[in-house]
Protein backbone atom coordinates (compact mmCIF):
# COMPACT_ATOMS: atom_id res chain seq x y z
CA UNK A 1 0.00 0.00 0.00
CA UNK A 2 2.99 2.51 0.35
CA UNK A 3 3.49 4.19 -2.89
CA UNK A 4 6.62 4.31 -5.17
CA UNK A 5 9.38 1.84 -5.14
CA UNK A 6 10.60 0.20 -1.85
CA UNK A 7 13.88 0.91 -0.45
CA UNK A 8 16.26 -1.51 -0.96
CA UNK A 9 16.92 -3.98 1.74
CA UNK A 10 20.66 -4.82 1.46
CA UNK A 11 23.63 -3.01 -0.07
CA UNK A 12 27.35 -4.07 -0.46
CA UNK A 13 29.56 -3.47 2.28
CA UNK A 14 33.74 -4.30 2.73
CA UNK A 15 34.99 -4.95 6.15
CA UNK A 16 38.56 -6.61 7.02
CA UNK A 17 38.47 -6.62 10.62
CA UNK A 18 38.07 -10.21 10.65
CA UNK A 19 40.20 -11.25 7.79
CA UNK A 20 42.57 -13.82 8.77
CA UNK A 21 44.90 -15.74 6.71
CA UNK A 22 43.70 -19.91 5.13
CA UNK A 23 46.62 -22.05 4.03
CA UNK A 24 46.38 -25.49 2.92
CA UNK A 25 47.53 -28.57 3.91
CA UNK A 26 51.37 -29.32 3.53
CA UNK A 27 52.37 -31.22 -0.30
CA UNK A 28 54.59 -34.32 0.23
CA UNK A 29 58.29 -34.04 -0.06
CA UNK A 30 59.69 -32.97 -3.13
CA UNK A 31 62.00 -35.73 -2.52
CA UNK A 32 62.08 -39.50 -1.77
CA UNK A 33 65.49 -39.78 -0.26
CA UNK A 34 66.85 -36.40 1.47
CA UNK A 35 66.33 -32.75 1.39
CA UNK A 36 64.03 -31.19 -0.52
CA UNK A 37 61.23 -28.62 -0.38
CA UNK A 38 57.10 -29.30 0.57
CA UNK A 39 54.45 -26.34 -0.22
CA UNK A 40 50.78 -25.28 0.45
CA UNK A 41 48.50 -22.70 -0.21
CA UNK A 42 48.58 -19.52 1.44
CA UNK A 43 45.82 -16.88 1.09
CA UNK A 44 43.43 -14.43 2.75
CA UNK A 45 39.97 -14.76 2.16
CA UNK A 46 38.83 -11.33 0.79
CA UNK A 47 41.33 -11.94 -2.00
CA UNK A 48 43.82 -8.79 -1.25
CA UNK A 49 46.77 -9.87 0.66
CA UNK A 50 46.14 -6.42 2.68
CA UNK A 51 42.99 -7.32 4.31
CA UNK A 52 44.69 -9.75 6.67
CA UNK A 53 46.58 -8.93 9.46
CA UNK A 54 50.09 -9.70 10.51
CA UNK A 55 52.95 -11.59 8.35
CA UNK A 56 51.56 -14.18 5.66
CA UNK A 57 52.94 -18.04 6.53
CA UNK A 58 55.51 -19.95 4.92
CA UNK A 59 53.88 -21.00 1.88
CA UNK A 60 57.20 -23.24 1.61
CA UNK A 61 59.55 -25.27 3.61
CA UNK A 62 62.79 -27.60 4.04
CA UNK A 63 61.90 -31.27 4.43
CA UNK A 64 63.81 -34.10 4.79
CA UNK A 65 63.07 -37.99 3.65
CA UNK A 66 64.39 -40.98 3.86
CA UNK A 67 61.55 -43.16 2.62
CA UNK A 68 63.16 -44.37 -0.62
CA UNK A 69 66.93 -44.33 0.02
CA UNK A 70 68.79 -46.86 -1.84
CA UNK A 71 72.30 -47.52 -1.94
CA UNK A 72 73.94 -46.15 -4.77
CA UNK A 73 77.44 -47.71 -6.16
CA UNK A 74 80.55 -46.36 -8.65
CA UNK A 75 82.47 -48.97 -11.10
CA UNK A 76 84.73 -50.66 -9.52
CA UNK A 77 88.61 -49.49 -9.51
CA UNK A 78 91.19 -51.20 -10.98
CA UNK A 79 93.39 -54.08 -9.30
CA UNK A 80 95.83 -53.13 -7.13
CA UNK A 81 97.92 -56.11 -8.63
CA UNK A 82 99.14 -55.83 -12.42
CA UNK A 83 100.42 -59.44 -11.54
CA UNK A 84 98.69 -62.10 -9.38
CA UNK A 85 96.24 -61.00 -6.44
CA UNK A 86 95.36 -58.09 -5.04
CA UNK A 87 91.98 -55.86 -4.25
CA UNK A 88 90.11 -53.31 -6.15
CA UNK A 89 87.50 -51.03 -4.45
CA UNK A 90 84.21 -48.31 -5.28
CA UNK A 91 82.30 -45.98 -4.13
CA UNK A 92 79.14 -47.09 -1.83
CA UNK A 93 76.95 -44.11 -0.40
CA UNK A 94 73.11 -43.77 0.09
CA UNK A 95 71.24 -41.68 -2.44
CA UNK A 96 71.18 -38.97 0.03
CA UNK A 97 74.49 -38.57 1.10
CA UNK A 98 74.36 -39.58 4.57
CA UNK A 99 74.78 -43.14 5.46
CA UNK A 100 72.58 -43.34 8.04
CA UNK A 101 69.64 -43.02 5.77
CA UNK A 102 70.09 -46.63 4.62
CA UNK A 103 70.36 -48.34 7.44
CA UNK A 104 67.82 -50.44 6.94
CA UNK A 105 69.39 -51.88 3.67
CA UNK A 106 72.37 -54.36 3.37
CA UNK A 107 75.74 -52.37 1.78
CA UNK A 108 76.51 -53.23 -1.20
CA UNK A 109 80.11 -54.61 -0.77
CA UNK A 110 82.93 -52.20 -1.07
CA UNK A 111 86.06 -53.87 -1.95
CA UNK A 112 86.84 -57.07 -3.29
CA UNK A 113 89.92 -59.49 -4.45
CA UNK A 114 90.77 -59.13 -7.97
CA UNK A 115 93.39 -61.15 -9.92
CA UNK A 116 95.44 -59.32 -12.94
CA UNK A 117 98.17 -60.67 -14.90
CA UNK A 118 97.91 -57.82 -17.72
CA UNK A 119 101.75 -56.82 -16.57
CA UNK A 120 103.01 -60.02 -15.40
CA UNK A 121 107.04 -60.38 -16.90
CA UNK A 122 109.74 -62.56 -16.03
CA UNK A 123 112.16 -60.87 -13.17
CA UNK A 124 115.69 -62.21 -13.44
CA UNK A 125 117.89 -61.85 -10.49
CA UNK A 126 121.37 -60.67 -10.96
CA UNK A 127 123.91 -63.55 -12.49
CA UNK A 128 126.05 -65.40 -10.42
CA UNK A 129 129.64 -66.02 -10.37
CA UNK A 130 131.14 -68.74 -12.88
CA UNK A 131 131.66 -72.01 -12.01
CA UNK A 132 135.27 -71.71 -12.76
CA UNK A 133 138.12 -70.24 -11.15
CA UNK A 134 139.95 -70.88 -15.15
CA UNK A 135 138.24 -71.29 -18.19
CA UNK A 136 135.00 -72.51 -19.08
CA UNK A 137 131.97 -72.51 -16.88
CA UNK A 138 128.34 -71.65 -16.31
CA UNK A 139 126.56 -68.90 -14.35
CA UNK A 140 123.21 -69.36 -13.06
CA UNK A 141 120.79 -67.09 -11.80
CA UNK A 142 116.60 -67.32 -10.60
CA UNK A 143 113.98 -66.40 -12.99
CA UNK A 144 110.37 -65.84 -11.30
CA UNK A 145 106.98 -64.64 -12.01
CA UNK A 146 106.07 -61.84 -10.03
CA UNK A 147 102.21 -63.59 -9.23
CA UNK A 148 103.94 -66.56 -7.97
CA UNK A 149 102.09 -68.69 -10.74
CA UNK A 150 104.81 -69.41 -13.66
CA UNK A 151 101.56 -69.82 -16.23
CA UNK A 152 101.09 -65.93 -15.55
CA UNK A 153 104.39 -64.51 -17.62
CA UNK A 154 104.53 -65.14 -21.43
CA UNK A 155 105.52 -68.61 -22.77
CA UNK A 156 109.29 -67.64 -23.33
CA UNK A 157 111.19 -67.93 -20.61
CA UNK A 158 114.34 -66.09 -19.76
CA UNK A 159 117.37 -68.44 -19.49
CA UNK A 160 118.21 -69.20 -16.09
CA UNK A 161 121.89 -70.12 -17.07
CA UNK A 162 124.98 -69.42 -19.56
CA UNK A 163 128.20 -70.05 -20.45
CA UNK A 164 130.90 -67.75 -18.65
CA UNK A 165 134.54 -67.90 -19.35
CA UNK A 166 136.98 -67.05 -16.27
CA UNK A 167 140.61 -65.81 -16.15
CA UNK A 168 140.78 -65.32 -12.90
CA UNK A 169 143.20 -67.76 -11.59
CA UNK A 170 144.70 -68.76 -14.64
CA UNK A 171 147.99 -69.35 -14.42
CA UNK A 172 150.97 -71.32 -17.03
CA UNK A 173 152.43 -74.68 -16.06
CA UNK A 174 155.38 -75.95 -17.11
CA UNK A 175 157.13 -78.90 -17.31
CA UNK A 176 161.05 -79.57 -16.70
CA UNK A 177 163.52 -78.67 -19.57
CA UNK A 178 164.35 -81.46 -21.23
CA UNK A 179 167.74 -82.59 -22.28
CA UNK A 180 169.96 -80.42 -24.86
CA UNK A 181 169.67 -81.72 -28.60
CA UNK A 182 172.90 -81.31 -28.93
CA UNK A 183 176.29 -83.39 -26.95
CA UNK A 184 178.97 -80.95 -28.33
CA UNK A 185 178.86 -77.48 -28.80
CA UNK A 186 175.01 -75.43 -29.35
CA UNK A 187 172.18 -77.07 -29.37
CA UNK A 188 168.20 -76.05 -27.95
CA UNK A 189 166.54 -77.72 -24.77
CA UNK A 190 162.48 -77.47 -24.86
CA UNK A 191 159.72 -77.82 -22.64
CA UNK A 192 155.74 -77.76 -22.48
CA UNK A 193 154.09 -74.42 -21.16
CA UNK A 194 150.25 -74.12 -21.46
CA UNK A 195 147.32 -71.89 -19.31
CA UNK A 196 146.19 -73.83 -17.15
CA UNK A 197 142.51 -72.71 -18.94
CA UNK A 198 144.03 -75.59 -22.00
CA UNK A 199 144.00 -72.07 -23.71
CA UNK A 200 147.03 -70.50 -24.83
CA UNK A 201 145.63 -67.20 -26.10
Amino acid sequence: DCPGTAPGASEECYVAGGCSWEVGPWSNCSTVCGGGLQNRSVGCPSSDISDCSASAPASSQACYSTQSCTWTVGDWGSCSSQCGAGSRARSVECASGVDGDCDGLARPVQQESCYDTSACAWVPSDWGECSADCGPGLQVRSVRCPSGDKRDCPDTLLPASQACRATAACRWHQTQWSLCNSTCGEGVQTRSVACSSGEDD
